[in-house]
């Protein structure tokens, strides 16, 4: 999968280790590597395994959950998103833009 960001604050808790475990914590952030990682592996956000994708309340968007009830919330990141009767098919989304890590409630 292609990842972009919508803040650079966000990318540089995703990317910088150090900075994530000040923010995060060791555990936490340590669960957001792991999922970056699968995220980075997959195809599509069905490929992943260990732990499914998290509906959120808004249609377009998807999270996972990254430990310490917090999950980092992304979308679709095509020009055009691959639609499918109405909705974003994320069988077929291979680009998502990360948008925040936000409470799992």
């Amino acid at each position: 999968m292609e990842f972009a960001y919508a803040k650079k604050g966000l990318r540089d808790l995703c990317e910088i280790r150090a900075t994530a475990e000040k923010q995060l914590g060791t555990q936490t952030a340590a669960g957001l590597r792991r999922r970056l990682a699968d995220l980075d592996a997959a195809t599509t956000i069905y490929d992943l395994i260990a732990e499914p994708v998290v509906e959120t309340a808004v249609d377009e968007e998807r999270a996972v959950r990254i430990g310490d009830g917090r999950r980092l919330v992304f979308r679709s990141n095509h020009n055009k998103a691959p639609v499918t009767a109405g909705k974003i098919d994320w069988t077929q989304v291979t680009r998502i833009q990360f948008l925040r890590i936000e409470s799992d409630q």
